[in-house]
């Protein structure tokens, strides 16, 4: 008998134990620049881009938002947060779900080598949780769980995927001219029929899309340079030339839409290079997948821009 009351009073402080308050401390890195990280998390309305909760309601204009010279707190249905910035990147946040207020500690860090950043937080927790490795950042009751994918998917923080590839060496077949704005469509389309023109002639293969590239524009003229990666080379004529491109490394960001919104492409691979310390060796060129160029602004689209890199 005194055995089975020895077994409950053990389990009985067990379990009372198990919510015994503790604090439970992690760090993980985000693969983006410590200015990007500590610009989206003071700000309360880039919370809603990528806060789990948040960003399937910030459209709903069910959520608050209320800021102070300290921090921010932001109110949506069944939750809140309140965020306290302390300084040099130490921060609360406390968050309110169900009636359960979840408080957190946080540290952002550069990292040495400049586009990372390490957090490292601190939950209150209990007792169970911490043995059991709840409470960390995969948990979606964690309020900075959604930000370490978006901020490391171009996509999402960008809006276009991004990509660094590597191309081989290319000998390309090209054509340039310089135009008035207002007849460039027009006559890109014509010195592209000659290029095809010289390729069937000769009998040469296309081993790699159609690129193009913006070499000087004004307010009222545009010179371009057109190219075909081709296999081989052949007698030039009709003002085309050979250039080689060596291998090496690009930048590459995808588009696919309008042609005349492909700037918002260049806006946000700028921002990229800016952001990783890029420095481009050539100004950027556009690739065509269909080996077509638009025909006007409102020409849906499928390319590339490309900025080879040092």
């Amino acid at each position: 008998m005194k055995k089975w009351i020895i077994v409950i009073v053990v389990l009985l402080a067990a379990f009372i134990g198990s919510f015994v308050p503790v604090t439970k401390s992690e760090s993980f890195t985000i693969n983006a620049p410590y200015g990007n990280v500590y610009r989206e998390f003071t700000s309360p309305k880039n919370w809603l881009k990528w806060q789990l909760y948040l960003k399937n309601l910030s459209k709903s204009n069910t959520i608050k938002i209320d800021s102070n010279k300290s921090g921010f707190q932001i109110t949506a249905p069944l939750v809140a947060f309140n965020l306290q910035n302390l300084g040099l990147g130490n921060f609360t946040v406390s968050q309110t779900q169900y009636d359960k207020v979840y408080s957190f500690s946080f540290i952002l860090t550069p990292e040495n080598t400049g586009n990372k950043t390490i957090i490292s937080l601190t939950a209150q927790t209990n007792l169970f949780y911490y043995l059991s490795g709840g409470e960390g950042i995969s948990d979606r009751h964690m309020p900075m769980a959604g930000l370490k994918p978006y901020m490391e998917s171009t996509r999402q923080y960008y809006g276009f995927v991004i990509r660094k590839e590597l191309t081989p060496e290319k000998l390309i077949a090209v054509k340039r001219g310089s135009f008035l704005n207002a007849e460039l469509y027009q006559q890109s389309d014509k010195m592209l029929n000659q290029l095809n023109d010289f390729v069937k002639k000769n009998q040469l293969k296309i081993v790699s899309p159609l690129q193009q590239q913006y070499v000087v524009s004004t307010k009222d003229s545009t010179q371009i340079m057109i190219g075909l990666p081709i296999d081989k080379k052949a007698a030039i004529a009709n003002g085309i030339e050979y250039m080689t491109m060596p291998k090496g490394r690009i930048l590459v960001g995808y588009y696919s839409g309008m042609y005349k919104d492909k700037e918002k492409l260049y806006s946000a691979m700028r921002q990229y290079m800016t952001d990783n310390y890029i420095h481009p060796i050539i100004q950027p060129f556009e690739r065509f997948d269909n080996n077509k160029l638009p025909l006007s602004d409102s020409s849906r689209v499928n390319m590339q821009l490309i900025v080879p890199y040092m």
